[in-house]
């Protein structure tokens, strides 16, 4: 059958100061399409690269019988909007809509340009799926989908699959890759990436954040591919598209050292590390405050290629960080930064801005974030996403300022502050990062991170320009 995937971006692929600093390929919609090839479909990638009547116009044109998208939170509504108009040229066409969002809000199915929606991981699905299509059947007998008869329908939940490797690697574009971007401090820096990819080395996370709304999809037992499996997809990223710099979106990449150690082995026994770089985000300590990174992990990691590390810090408030499921000690984050900047990594710090921040909390962020060896910090807005028990807990309180999703980007306030208005948590937001990137103790340790490791100063010049675009640094290196 044809099949047609697709993805919406909704403007969030540009830099900005409190934006994503990055733009990948999609994972999981590599993973789909490849299992679609495999069974012999004729497919179709395509991401948003135009407004969503001229885009669909586009899709209309491949003449899709399937047409499948993914669809986060905030890009649902404008998903659904192309989906009523391409029905509304090919009403005949099946659509097929996955991702988090369905996952956690399968009410989400009561549109009538949605026929069926996937729940969960969607390969074996997809597959299913597409059979029962073929043979005409109206409502395949197949779990982890849901579709709407006067209601909701939703089948039997589907086991995650347990055998990652035997997975086929995602498909890969290359005129999607041609387009990724890092728009932030890398070695090699933005300029110099070529063809970014997205790699994921195990699915699921057991710490089971009320606010995370990847659970509903991904579940919260962890299972991992092996290294080997890892390493041969970044190969052939590496080989046939020149690929230099790859991105790991596990959900949490650090949560067993012994399966890091065996990816950083094996990267180093193929001699990959030296043509192609890698960023993820690791916890610092799990939710007893037990440390979860020591240094002879993060040696192995830079010696493997990891040039930067994202930690998710969210709040130096005890209260605040108990409720994002944290318990992070100040001195145990001051040393883990220290570790992983002393042996050539560059920290980059995620916060998290809380519709309950106090002035004694953002004071403790103006202050502390100057002091930690971080290089970049980027401040989220506490969003609370459709599925998740935050989601219900933000409803009860009546503190939920937006039903309308498209807002839901994380880039955005949409819970009613308890101590400021919206603007002056705004506010308080650009002073901290304006506080951060110009005062003495960032500006010397920049410095200093050039003269221990010069194959980042690219990378920082290139990012400074960006601030300087948003008038928020006053310095020069």
């Amino acid at each position: 059958m044809r099949v047609t995937l697709f993805k919406m971006d909704s403007g969030l692929t540009k830099p900005g100061l409190f934006a994503r600093q990055c733009f990948s390929d999609h994972i999981g919609l590599g993973y789909i399409t490849s299992v679609l090839i495999n069974e012999g479909h004729g497919t179709r990638v395509m991401y948003q690269d135009s407004s969503p009547s001229v885009f669909a116009r586009k899709i209309i044109d491949t003449k899709p019988e399937i047409l499948c998208a993914t669809s986060m939170t905030y890009t649902h509504p404008v998903t659904r909007d192309i989906l009523n108009l391409v029905k509304s040229e090919l009403p005949d066409v099946t659509t097929v809509v996955g991702g988090d969002h369905v996952s956690g809000w399968p009410q989400s199915v009561d549109d009538a340009a949605i026929d069926f929606i996937v729940l969960g991981e969607g390969e074996d699905t997809i597959v299913e799926l597409v059979r029962g299509l073929e043979k005409g059947e109206k409502e395949p007998d197949i779990g982890g989908i849901g579709y709407f008869r006067e209601g909701v329908v939703l089948t039997e939940p589907r086991k995650k699959r347990k055998d990652l490797d035997s997975l086929p690697f995602p498909y890969r574009d290359e005129e999607i890759l041609a387009n990724t971007a890092f728009f932030s401090t890398m070695d090699p820096p933005p300029s110099q990436t070529r063809n970014l990819a997205a790699v994921i080395s195990s699915r699921g996370c057991p710490f089971n954040c009320d606010q995370c709304g990847s659970k509903n999809t991904l579940g919260t037992i962890t299972r991992w591919r092996s290294a080997a499996n890892i390493v041969d997809e970044m190969e052939e990223l590496n080989r046939k598209f020149g690929t230099n710099t790859v991105i790991f979106y596990d959900l949490t990449f650090n949560l067993r050292k012994e399966k890091v150690m065996q990816l950083c082995s094996e990267l180093v026994s193929r001699g990959l590390q030296d043509r192609l770089k890698w960023y993820t985000i690791a916890r610092v300590a799990d939710n007893a405050g037990r440390p979860m990174l020591d240094r002879e992990m993060l040696q192995a990691m830079h010696d493997a290629g990891c040039r930067k590390l994202g930690f998710g810090i969210e709040s130096f408030d005890e209260g605040l960080q108990r409720s994002y499921n944290k318990s992070i000690d100040t001195g145990l984050l001051q040393q883990t930064l220290q570790i992983s900047d002393e042996v050539g990594i560059l920290n980059r710090g995620f916060m998290m801005l809380s519709p309950d921040e106090t002035p004694a909390s953002i004071e403790a962020a103006r202050k502390t974030l100057r002091e930690l060896p971080l290089y970049e910090i980027r401040f989220t807005c506490l969003t609370p996403y459709p599925g998740t028990p935050f989601y219900d807990q933000c409803r009860e309180r009546g503190i939920v300022m937006s039903n309308d999703f498209s807002r839901y980007s994380s880039e955005e306030i949409v819970l009613r502050p308890t101590n400021f208005t919206v603007q002056q948590l705004y506010r308080a937001r650009k002073e901290i990062f304006r506080d951060f990137v110009n005062s003495p103790e960032y500006q010397a340790r920049v410095r200093g991170k050039i003269r221990r490791d010069p194959n980042f100063e690219q990378g920082f010049m290139e990012y400074f320009a960006l601030l300087r675009q948003e008038g928020v640094i006053g310095w020069s290196l």
